[in-house]
């Protein structure tokens, strides 16, 4: 005779901001103690565990992480109707639905992206700062990407951020996409947000371009490939030299990055000497998130691990930056995500934001693309130029209708 099996446990964790968190156990109460111990997930990192505030049992694990799934798709309202004890999952599944109809644009965070990718962790942190649950992508690291341009119509670069059928390219983008998305903690700081925005994309920029090119000498690539075959290499090579051709992005020559360094490193530890906080202005923002990421790829082999350890006040900010997490997340296929764009509607277009752009109408067909690298254009129809960003309408076979947002600087407009 077989042994019982053992139940397992769906539960919901409220953090001290009110955020809530879904996880599995057989033992809710102990883990619940884990978390409020900071031994459990990095959601709490940023925000402590409060109280346990709902547990579900399930017959077995599969059942769990199946009904985990469901709940963590849930909106915050639908959680919080678990929450009260005022139904079961399926009358929250049937408030979601209801949310959904309310509000067009609420939908799963959805992001595509690859481990290794810089801007990856850029964006996986901002999502961690956030206390955000997401859903995760996994894509090639070389082109071909079919299952990607088949959202963006074209655009190349990791990450992209995907809320239904709306599509966000550029993580200067979707870092503001997550600050609509949840406005505490911010990102831009009130009263830094020029400053925190022009320090980011200078660190996007001129950070990032010193770090691939120490990054890609002889030895680091030695140990980043280590164990895989030289064709491997090889192709990764040879996609980064398409993706950086044709823009205006140079690679930076390995003996300039190498002399220019201690600059950058020495700049930046008197700036974190200067404030009171433990980050770059005091408070995190995006600009943490930025310059971190460079930092973050650098120390991912030995051989380049040291420009960073050197020093020590940046590597210890590094380790409390990382220390927010990447928040609650779980996969999802491409196909599936295909699937979610398909079935939604693009949220309405922004009211009372729209900018003029000399020589171009709403409706107009153009292409867009990035002028530094990965300058593959996007091609769609022009039905929104605001301020930060442009909105373009296409259609996909397989995504169905979609508006792809990208930025307004960085990135040239034409008409098609």
């Amino acid at each position: 005779m077989s042994a019982p099996t053992k139940p397992w446990f769906v539960y919901l964790v409220r953090a001290a901001n009110g955020a809530l968190y879904c996880g599995i156990s057989d033992d809710p109460q102990r883990r619940f103690a884990m978390h409020r111990s900071g031994r459990g997930a990095r959601f709490f990192h940023t925000s402590p565990a409060q109280a346990l505030v709902y547990v579900e049992a399930c017959a077995d694990k599969g059942a769990a992480l199946r009904r985990e799934r469901a709940v963590k798709r849930l909106s915050k309202p639908a959680k919080e109707v678990l929450v009260a004890g005022m139904g079961t999952t399926e009358d929250a599944q049937a408030l979601r639905k209801t949310d959904s109809m309310e509000d067009p644009g609420m939908h799963e965070l959805i992001l595509h992206h690859y481990p290794n990718s810089p801007f990856a962790e850029k964006a996986r942190l901002m999502l961690g700062f956030k206390q955000l649950s997401w859903r995760s992508v996994s894509i090639p690291s070389v082109m071909p990407k079919p299952d990607l341009t088949a959202l963006t119509g074209g655009y190349r670069r990791t990450p992209v951020l995907q809320v239904g059928a709306d599509i966000y390219c550029d993580t200067a983008l979707i870092a503001r996409r997550l600050e609509a998305e949840k406005a505490t903690p911010p990102l831009y700081p009130e009263g830094l947000e020029f400053i925190v925005s022009g320090f980011a994309a200078w660190a996007d920029r001129e950070l990032f371009q010193h770090a691939v090119s120490l990054a890609f000498q002889d030895e680091a690539l030695a140990q980043r490939f280590a164990g895989l075959p030289a064709e491997a290499l090889q192709g990764f090579l040879a996609d980064r030299a398409a993706l950086f051709s044709g823009g205006t992005l140079r690679r930076l020559p390995l003996v300039q990055a190498r002399q220019q360094w201690p600059t950058l490193m020495a700049r930046l530890q008197e700036q974190l000497g200067r404030e009171i906080g433990d980050f770059l202005f005091g408070e995190a923002s995006l600009a943490d998130f930025a310059v971190a990421h460079p930092l973050w790829f650098l120390c991912a082999v030995p051989a380049t691990a040291g420009l960073v350890d050197a020093y020590p006040a940046v590597s210890a900010w590094l380790g409390r930056v990382r220390g927010v997490g990447h928040g609650s997340h779980d996969e999802l296929s491409a196909l599936e995500a295909i699937e979610i764009a398909r079935a939604a509607t693009p949220a309405p277009l922004p009211e009372g934001e729209g900018w003029a752009l000399e020589g171009f109408e709403p409706g107009q067909r153009v292409l867009v693309a990035a002028t530094d690298y990965g300058v593959d254009p996007v091609h769609g129809e022009l039905v929104h130029s605001g301020v930060e960003a442009l909105i373009l309408r296409r259609e996909d076979p397989r995504a169905g209708v979609v508006h792809v947002h990208l930025p307004r600087l960085g990135y040239r407009i034409e008409a098609a």
